[in-house]
């Protein structure tokens, strides 16, 4: 188990913000610029459980260290620590001081004004991921991966980050492996991608966006 004031390779952890199923993330500090930033830091048991996880966690990586847009989190570097002969995979990661769309509805009311103003901006950030030069879709779009940046400022526009690159593909990509069977979020995924072979494309994408 992790804990605060050890060490990933360069990054020192200095506090836990967050834990999900698969992974925690912590605030750190690079230890060589002495500049703050995330690391998301998959569990051990995780991986026993589904050794397919780091080739998906490494996907991720590589496609985000290639996105440079302020819509999308920013990945650094991804790598593995070994800290008594226990691998620890981990993104290096920018540090979003922002609530996910999901904890926001939990905790408000948006009016009309306000839900379309950040479905425009989710609807937008899609849009610039499908009309890259080589489309990446997420494959898990849902309320818990998008981050408000400035949620209830009635004078700016409403910006969000995407979050959890770990189920994305490029939208013309082959081949399919076991670690690409179904493993996004059942209630915002579209219907065909339940069924066995299913796979995801910008329909699916817009389903999830619409069901969000």
């Amino acid at each position: 188990m992790l804990k605060k004031g050890q060490k990933l390779n360069k990054y020192q952890l200095l506090e836990l913000i967050g834990e999900g199923g698969e992974a925690q993330i912590w605030r750190a500090v690079d230890t060589f610029t002495n500049e703050e930033l995330a690391l998301r830091v998959i569990h051990q048991h995780h991986i026993r459980l589904a050794p397919e996880i780091t080739s998906l966690f490494l996907r991720e990586g590589e496609i985000l260290s290639k996105i440079d847009d302020p819509r999308i989190i920013k990945i650094y570097e991804s790598n593995v620590a070994v800290i008594d002969e226990k691998e620890y995979y981990y993104h290096a990661m920018e540090l979003v001081h922002a609530s996910d769309l999901g904890s926001y509805l939990e905790n408000n009311k948006p009016g009309w004004q306000e839900s379309l103003r950040i479905f425009m901006a989710v609807m937008k950030t899609v849009v610039f991921l499908h009309e890259m030069d080589d489309p990446i879709l997420h494959r898990d779009l849902k309320p818990a991966n998008i981050f408000l940046m400035d949620a209830g400022d009635v004078n700016s526009p409403t910006q969000v980050k995407i979050f959890d690159f770990g189920l994305a593909r490029r939208e013309f990509e082959k081949t399919i492996t076991a670690a690409d069977a179904f493993r996004g979020t059942l209630k915002f995924s579209a219907p065909e991608l339940r069924d066995v072979g299913g796979k995801a494309s910008t329909a699916s994408e817009i389903y999830s966006l619409g069901v969000t």
